[in-house]
This record gives structure tokens, sequence and C-alpha cells, in this order.
């Protein structure tokens, strides 16, 4: 009985989890809608400059920008590295605050080709 048990409990995780390999398929624009961080919200009601900056760049680029983890860095995302490099001049040239920041285009999980997977 415990075996069923726990196969039931499994089998309600992972039906409740997005569905990961779908995500892949989506644009920058598509996927970050569906990006969570619970810590947002307590880390923008500690410190209300984070959530201002937050909201500037938002503003700014016209789409979502979220926090990473504990709200050591912001970000957002783009499909393609010169959309992100022209972006993060963007903020370098018009987001201006009293403390020292950057802002840079990154490649994220960048496709690799396998070479083991035949066609």
């Amino acid at each position: 009985k415990s075996a069923d048990a726990n196969y039931n409990r499994a089998a309600d995780y992972w039906s409740t989890q997005p569905l990961w390999h779908e995500w892949t398929q989506l644009s920058a624009l598509q996927l970050l809608p569906l990006l969570v961080n619970d810590l947002e919200r307590p880390a923008y009601d500690m410190h209300p400059e984070l959530r201002r900056l937050q909201q500037q760049a938002q503003e700014l680029l016209e789409r979502p920008v979220r926090m990473s983890g504990s709200g050591s860095s912001l970000f957002t995302l783009y499909d393609t590295l010169p959309d992100a490099a022209e972006a993060a001049e963007k903020l370098r040239e018009r987001i201006h605050i009293d403390r020292p920041w950057d802002s840079i285009a990154v490649t994220l999980a960048p496709r690799i080709d396998d070479d083991l997977v035949s066609d």
C-alpha cells in the first residue's frame, strides 16, 4: 500500500508541474510572464528603491523585468544577443542611480549541438 501511496504522490506532483520542454519553444516575451520568484515581493517591500529601479527598467524596455534569486540582479530576456545588447546600452544611458551598477547582455544556456544524436 505504501508503494501505491508514493506513486500517487509522485503522480500528483508531476501533474502540477509546468511542461518544461514546451517552455524551450517559447519566445522571450512568451516566457517572461511564466517566470515566478516568490522573493520579489518581500525584497521590494524591504527595499523600495529596488522596486523603483525594476519599474523604471520595465517602462524603458517595454517588457517585463524580473528579479533573480533574492535580489542580486534584475534581468529580462531577449531572443537575440544584438537585441539584448541594445537594451543593455539603453539602460546604461538612461538609468542613473546613486550606487555602482551595470547592465550587460549575456548568452544564457546556449543551444549545444549534440553529436551523439543521429538525425
